[in-house]
């Protein structure tokens, strides 16, 4: 698996995984992985078929835990337990569902289920976050 960065040059580490290793029923399907994510990066996780990128994102997330080794973040061990607390301490994923909101745009996607509600209707707010999240997207088009 390789991960491939661009983005802040000297920005600190916000989120590391050390020795990060997982099997499953006895089969090994990460292998000692570090992983360093800075703040104002941009990464690909690559690789084939049952390389361990959806498992090590996974184990960033808490969503799996990590037979071997930690997850630091902004220089503390964690445990990320699977009950959403990564994602309020800023870690969150996008799962790769395709044909989930095929009618949304990418800014809209990345706020799926974290609309702004009123009453149960959708406020005002989210139009102008949709607006502001779409000028941010912008930044991260393909030139």
């Amino acid at each position: 698996m390789n991960s491939q960065a661009s983005g802040a040059d000297d920005g600190a580490v916000v989120l590391s995984a050390r020795r990060i290793s997982k099997s499953f029923n006895g089969v090994q399907v990460l292998f000692s992985v570090d992983f360093d994510l800075r703040a104002g990066e941009i990464h690909a996780l690559m690789g084939e078929n049952g390389a361990g990128k959806s498992t090590l994102v996974k184990i960033l997330s808490g969503f799996e835990q990590p037979t071997s080794g930690e997850i630091i973040l902004d220089g503390h061990p964690v445990k990320l337990p699977p009950n959403g607390a990564a994602e309020a301490l800023g870690i969150v994923i996008i799962h790769q569902e395709f044909n989930l909101a095929e009618h949304l745009t990418v800014a809209e996607s990345l706020f799926l289920g974290r609309e702004v509600t009123r009453f149960g209707m959708l406020d005002l707010q989210v139009h102008a976050g949709r607006d502001a999240a779409r000028a941010r997207s912008a930044r991260f088009a393909c030139r």
